[in-house]
């Protein structure tokens, strides 16, 4: 991991890990040139994360939001994002489309989801885990997944911020959250 705002020092031990934001290594170069070097990242949406972008490295984004910024670098790129909530009901891409007309960027900020009394929820560690599976091959698509994807991508071509991302979203996360493309 990366970064040097971080909460708290990892808890896991091996000899091929090393807890970056707290090594006796970590600089403004060192940041750099690891993101450059990387097969892939697991990131969430922050700048430093564009690095990967820039090199063409593969991201596998999770937690994304605002949720019309998919991450994009390349075709194998992969994202989830956030859920959303308003009185206990999921928002649909669609629904959101339609709010966000009404407040362009406004989505960049806190205070609009607490205006609209918007609930946040961060993805689980199993779709993450199961994101991640789904990279490596480990996840067996169906066709349904496909027809989802195609979905997906034309609700999402229609946010006119983002309009020619084709960042391909998570299957899995589709299959169990098909309320995200009603």
């Amino acid at each position: 991991r990366v970064g040097s705002v971080v909460k708290k020092q990892c808890n896991y031990k091996n000899e091929h890990f090393i807890d970056y934001p707290y090594s006796e290594f970590k600089s403004d170069f060192m940041d750099v040139f690891l993101l450059s070097e990387c097969e892939f990242s697991i990131d969430q949406n922050s700048g430093i994360m564009d690095i990967c972008t820039a090199f063409r490295k593969i991201r596998l984004g999770v937690n994304f939001i605002p949720i019309e910024y998919a991450p994009y670098a390349n075709k194998n790129d992969l994202y989830i994002p956030k859920k959303l909530k308003i009185e206990g009901e999921y928002i649909s891409l669609s629904k959101y489309m339609t709010m966000t007309n009404s407040f362009m960027d406004g989505f960049l900020h806190k205070k609009t989801y607490d205006d609209l009394a918007i609930s946040v929820e961060s993805n689980t560690q199993e779709e993450i885990l199961e994101l991640v599976k789904e990279f490596f091959g480990d996840i067996k698509y169906e066709n349904k997944d496909i027809e989802n994807q195609k979905n997906y991508q034309t609700i999402h071509s229609k946010i006119n911020q983002v309009s020619q991302v084709r960042t391909n979203f998570g299957a899995v996360y589709l299959r169990k959250n098909s309320w995200y493309i009603a």
